[in-house]
């Protein structure tokens, strides 16, 4: 009796007996791995076939099944595509939350950053979402692939946050982040740099930023506005000379308006110049034609900027 109690009490004995539970533990392990990678597959595929319900079943089932699993922060971020698919934005944003708090090992970690940050700014959450986008780039740097884009949109909601000074700022680092030779997003960063900086009166600099839309970027879709817009800028801050260039520049894709703006720029100039041959606007006479037979008194100001780049996937 001694003999056998003293056998199972040994190291030998202890060391074998752990070997022999872990082989009988080892083929149930084995089998709730595979049962789990099979369960991640299955959604995969839900996927491709576009099943975006059943996918989000078949991955909420499995993230209940092994919440720990290797894969689990890819399938928290598939969860939360296949929400965005289904139109629950809310759903998706905590689903590429859970994603990020998996850890730094996940691959599409940038991508998870990128599609939350937009998210949240279709929700109208601005704050939120810019710090997820710029997040994005000062974990990934600014060499990556999503980075003239995510911190253009981060612009854009600092910019809608009322945040002027960060706005101006992301979207300077969106240029210098653009790699493209056309400037996608560096032109309308740019772009959207001249419209703060208009708003806060600072009219050179907005001057200067829709040049370098037109120098840098001639082919860029927001080069002619930007060189329309330039003179817009010149003309209150009375630079006029260098706004009759702007508007002249610019005459070939819209000559109608840039005509009118020009009659504007030089009539602003005489005042500037002599303001005794400014007539007060009441005593003008209201059928006083302007250059090639326009009416300069029934030009109103448009507002300012023709196109709308709030949205860029």
């Amino acid at each position: 009796m001694r003999t056998g109690m003293h056998l199972v009490h040994s190291p030998r004995a202890l060391a074998a007996l752990a070997t022999l539970l872990c082989l009988i533990s080892m083929p149930v392990a084995l089998r709730a791995q595979d049962h789990a990678d099979e369960s991640f597959q299955l959604a995969i595929g839900l996927v491709k076939r576009g099943l975006h319900d059943d996918a989000a079943r078949q991955f909420r089932k499995f993230l209940e099944e092994a919440p720990r699993h290797r894969r689990a922060a890819e399938a928290w971020y598939r969860l939360g595509t296949c929400y965005l698919e289904l139109k629950k934005p809310e759903r998706a944003a905590e689903a590429f939350s859970s994603a990020l708090e998996q850890g730094n090992g996940f691959q599409l970690r940038a991508e998870c950053r990128y599609r939350l940050g937009h998210t949240l700014k279709g929700l109208g959450h601005n704050q939120e979402a810019a710090e997820q986008l710029e997040k994005l780039v000062d974990e990934a740097g600014d060499d990556h692939y999503l980075a003239a884009a995510a911190l253009y949109a981060a612009g854009e909601c600092r910019r809608d946050a009322k945040q002027l000074t960060p706005a101006i700022r992301d979207f300077a680092r969106a240029v210098r982040a653009d790699k493209d030779k056309n400037g996608k997003f560096a032109g309308l960063a740019l772009y959207q740099t001249g419209f703060v900086l208009m708003g806060q009166q600072r009219y050179k600099d907005a001057m200067a930023a829709f040049a370098e839309v037109a120098d840098r970027y001639p082919g860029h879709k927001a080069a002619a506005e930007s060189r329309f817009l330039e003179g817009e800028a010149g003309l209150r801050a009375k630079e006029f000379d260098r706004a009759e260039q702007a508007y002249r520049k610019s005459l070939k894709h819209n000559q109608l308006r840039v005509r009118r703006s020009l009659w504007r720029s030089r009539s602003r100039r005489r005042r500037c110049l002599d303001p005794a041959v400014a007539v007060p606007r009441r005593q003008r006479s209201s059928r006083q034609p302007g250059p090639n037979g326009i009416d300069h008194h029934q030009i109103r100001d448009r507002p300012l900027g023709g196109l709308a780049y709030a949205d860029v996937n």
